[in-house]
């Protein structure tokens, strides 16, 4: 069984994602939401539950070198540089777009 009590949410921002070939343009976040220990709780009992009942192993991944992956590259500047996580967040938003 995998041990998820090291696990903390300290920031959180909610975007919106939408579909370049439906013309649904994305909704960007430019305020982080306020995360309480009761909303961090049920968010990371919601979305690592599954992950509880199968463990699977996820990598990113680039044919040539990982650190020209885009999403590795937002996510390691999310881990390495906090301060930029609103703007690096609404990059990612737009790389999925």
């Amino acid at each position: 069984m995998v041990d998820y009590s090291a696990i903390n949410i300290e920031k959180l921002i909610i975007h919106k994602v939408g579909n370049k070939h439906k013309n649904i343009e994305n909704h960007i976040s430019h305020k982080l939401c306020n995360v309480d220990d009761e909303l961090s709780t049920n968010l990371i009992n919601y979305f690592f539950t599954p992950f509880s009942k199968q463990i699977e192993v996820n990598k990113l991944h680039h044919h040539s070198d990982l650190k020209l992956n885009d999403l590795y590259n937002y996510s390691e500047k999310i881990f390495n540089q906090p301060n930029n996580f609103i703007e690096v967040s609404q990059n990612i938003l737009t790389h999925l777009y």
